[in-house]
């Protein structure tokens, strides 16, 4: 009787795993079974750990009513012949039908057809958030019916310049995820393509350069699309601009033009802006220091570290922090005190950033280049000019835009990055380390000293939130989201940069 019941055992455990194999193979997936039993989704698996990081990355857009204001246009349909620049010409786009889709409905015909979605638009129309926001949708129980899916997708949001085009489909998208904050494993990405439960989300394949390097990307773009088949949709963004620079394909499309209504108002405003307001500005009562003009993102975007909004307006961030001579001059025209450590050779060199200097000393310097830009300008609006620490989310933009792991990039600090970990063996010049500027060029965001913010830490306005991190930090703390704070006394390891805010 034991040998009957061993053998029912074994006929069970046989029966589940067959069961499982089928499912994973898509057989039945195809078919709405409940996404809870599928082994890509048990509770333990790698799947649902995925789900949850990129809730984590991208689920705050989901709060912000993003991609609701978003009308798309279709351009043409192709069956796989046609180059885009032979359809997306200037003469075709103006007899572009004033028939307007939403998000919704373009995903459900590009499901219907089984097309790549090939979605162009200006540099501020949102196609990176909408691409983030399905990503998070077409994920959710819920939200992933509205775009003609029968069950949760699995998406993987991967900005083309990260993808390696030299690389086979599984292992360029791969080792792309992987220097992200979504990883998953050959294996669970080979499973999710299987099931016929992927989704990939290629960013940005305008930053790809023009002529070989982007017919090559667009040609590895169509291979993958055929080895996964039509039922796992690829969705490639692109500015405008650029479609007619190489981007073309040979496998059936559907290309659409992007258009946020909600942005139109504020890109009129900020044409206006960027007419009266130079890239540059160079400071004459600091002998010429130069000011980095940083723009507003073109869509909200939420800090991480600050955790808060990144600023809605223009601003000037000094590209230095304020170095000992700067300082000195400062000191010799009010007689303001001198900063600590001012006799000390290991922190007074004419080019290291100022330290010893509390918040109040750091507000003394600002508050002495407001009245300096008022005594030289006769012009009504230099009176509303205002030098001052930076907020602690003006300083966390600037040095990484919301989306860069330290001011340079995602690649680990190295010694040609920043003074941290003890390489400088104390203060290092502020232009000593040119391979750590962000793209707008603002040095020593990162390493050698921390910088006062005007952000107090709480409500008790006791001590402000510094940032950037010191010479004897590590790289956790080179970090863009990386924060700290100090009460209001000058200290080795903290100095400042100033923030030159212009009425608008």
């Amino acid at each position: 009787m034991a040998i009957f019941q061993d053998v029912g055992w074994i006929e069970a455990v046989a029966g589940a795993a067959l069961l499982f194999f089928l499912m994973d193979r898509g057989g039945w997936l195809a078919f709405g079974w409940p996404i809870r039993i599928s082994p890509l989704f048990l509770s333990w698996g790698e799947m649902p750990r995925y789900i949850k990081k990129v809730n984590q990355e991208f689920g705050f857009l989901n709060t912000l009513g993003l991609g609701r204001q978003i009308a798309i246009y279709l351009l043409s349909s192709n069956s796989g012949a046609e180059k885009v620049d032979a359809v997306a010409g200037p003469a075709r786009r103006e007899k572009l039908s004033d028939k307007a889709f939403d998000v919704e409905q373009i995903m459900q015909r590009v499901l219907n057809e089984k097309k790549t979605l090939l979605m162009i638009g200006a540099p501020t129309s949102g196609k990176t958030t909408l691409l983030q926001v399905l990503a998070v949708r077409s994920a959710d129980r819920e939200g992933c019916r509205h775009y003609g899916f029968a069950a949760p997708r699995i998406p993987f949001y991967v900005p083309a310049k990260e993808i390696d085009f030299e690389l086979p489909f599984l292992a360029a998208v791969q080792q792309a995820l992987s220097q992200t904050s979504c990883p998953i494993s050959p294996k669970g990405l080979k499973r999710a393509i299987r099931a016929r439960r992927a989704l990939f989300l290629l960013d940005g394949l305008d930053e790809i350069p023009a002529g070989g390097r982007r017919r090559k990307a667009c040609t590895w773009i169509e291979a993958a699309q055929q080895w996964c088949g039509g039922d796992v949709p690829f969705i490639v963004t692109c500015r405008a601009a650029e479609v007619f620079e190489g981007v073309q394909f040979k496998i059936p499309h559907l290309t659409v033009a992007i258009r946020n209504f909600a942005l139109l108002q504020y890109r009129s405003l900020r044409a206006v802006s960027e007419s009266r307001m130079p890239p540059r500005f160079f400071n004459a009562a600091e002998d010429r220091a130069e000011y980095v003009l940083i723009s507003p993102p073109s869509v909200p975007v939420f800090l991480l570290g600050a955790k808060k909004s990144a600023p809605a307006y223009y601003y000037y961030l000094a590209k230095f922090p304020v170095t000992n001579r700067l300082y000195r001059k400062f000191v010799e025209a009010t007689r303001h005190r001198p900063p600590a450590f001012w006799d000390d050779h290991e922190f007074n060199g004419d080019d290291c950033p100022v330290v010893g200097v509390d918040w109040e000393d750091a507000q003394a310097y600002c508050a002495w280049l407001t009245q300096q830009e008022v005594a030289s300008s006769k012009a009504i609006e230099a009176a509303k000019v205002i030098y001052r620490p930076p907020l602690e989310e003006e300083w966390e933009w600037a040095a990484g835009e919301g989306k860069r792991k330290y001011p340079w990039g995602d690649n680990a600090p190295q010694n040609t990055h920043a003074n941290f970990d003890g390489v400088g063996q104390g203060l290092m010049p502020v232009h000593a380390f040119s391979g750590g500027a962000t793209p707008e060029g603002l040095m020593d965001m990162a390493g050698n000293v921390w910088e006062w913010t005007s952000t107090w830490l709480d409500e008790c306005k006791e001590q402000h939130v510094v940032r950037g991190g010191a010479g004897f930090n590590d790289e956790v703390a080179l970090r863009c989201v990386a924060r700290d704070s100090n009460f209001k006394k000058p200290m080795r390891f903290v100095g400042f940069r100033v923030t030159r805010i212009v009425p608008d």
